[in-house]
């Protein structure tokens, strides 16, 4: 299993190319490209020929220095997502650029949130909200199979959201039945919702999850702490991927604060991914 993180997990004053050796030198095989998953940014404003060639131009520099880029980060939105037919089109724009963006880079899996309708009101239409959904995702997936990309509907934290748990997502892939349309395993966001990771492992199953993105809370907040910071049981967690022989890569979603911290970050990361060495020491457990 690779141990992975995200390529902005360091945002110091040190530039891209540094902060990725830095990655490289403490151990990391390979990285989750975040610069897809933020629309207001300089390089998503760039004409599209030279937005594919600096995302190009990045993935040859990961690979030269003997990163794999295990997955990437489709758009995200601040609020409310697809409410109107003409915001659904606005963000399939996003996404299709996305999924040109990682033919560039040669990475094979985007993570994408579901689209969120109405928010997070509790008064919502469970049934509107899944048609939205299915009609986004399949016509999103249509188009990844042109770039040779499987989607991963990743679960989210929201209380009142009918696809925030590990179930409802597997459920509505499971659904669709399609080859390239997959399961992102948030584990935070598990824990937001009061289920196990390690459960929702299980639950998944081998087929489905193609992509995590790990990290801890209090079980209240989305602080994307490191593994160990918060409530989550990770030996549940370690045992749950070698249950189901988890064949991706073992994706942190948070950033060390301290050049400690990293070490004991990385070192959990290598422990969860498999590796002999016990982690650190877990703080114990809060309850959830």
């Amino acid at each position: 299993m690779l141990v992975s993180i995200v390529d902005n997990a360091y945002p110091t004053p040190e530039n891209y190319p540094d902060r990725v050796l830095r990655m490289k030198a403490q151990g990391y095989q390979a990285v989750d490209f975040q610069a897809l998953a933020h629309t207001d940014t300089a390089l998503w404003k760039l004409p599209e020929p030279q937005f594919l060639a600096l995302v190009k131009n990045t993935g040859d520099f990961l690979r030269q220095q003997g990163l794999q880029i295990a997955q990437a980060h489709a758009p995200m939105q601040g609020g409310p997502t697809g409410g109107t037919p003409e915001a659904r089109q606005r963000h399939f724009e996003e996404v299709h650029k996305a999924l040109k963006g990682c033919q560039a880079l040669g990475c094979h899996l985007l993570a994408i949130h579901p689209l969120l309708p109405f928010g997070n009101d509790p008064a919502q239409d469970p049934d509107a909200v899944l048609g939205i959904n299915m009609g986004f995702l399949g016509k999103a997936a249509d188009y990844a199979r042109f770039y040779n990309v499987t989607l991963c509907l990743e679960n989210l934290p929201h209380d009142h959201f009918p696809l925030s748990t590990p179930e409802s997502v597997r459920n509505l892939v499971e659904d669709m039945d399609l080859p390239n349309l997959k399961v992102c395993l948030d584990t935070g966001h598990c824990a937001m919702r009061g289920f196990p990771p390690g459960d929702a492992v299980r639950l998944i199953g081998p087929r489905l999850l193609q992509c995590l993105h790990v990290h801890d809370n209090d079980g209240h907040h989305d602080s994307h702490l490191p593994p160990g910071e918060g409530v989550i049981d990770w030996n549940d967690f370690r045992q749950a991927l070698q249950d189901i022989h988890f064949q991706g890569a073992l994706n942190l979603e948070c950033n060390p604060k301290t050049q400690e911290q990293e070490i004991q970050t990385l070192q959990m990361a290598q422990w969860l991914a498999g590796g002999p060495t016990p982690p650190p020491t877990q703080k114990p457990l809060a309850p959830q």
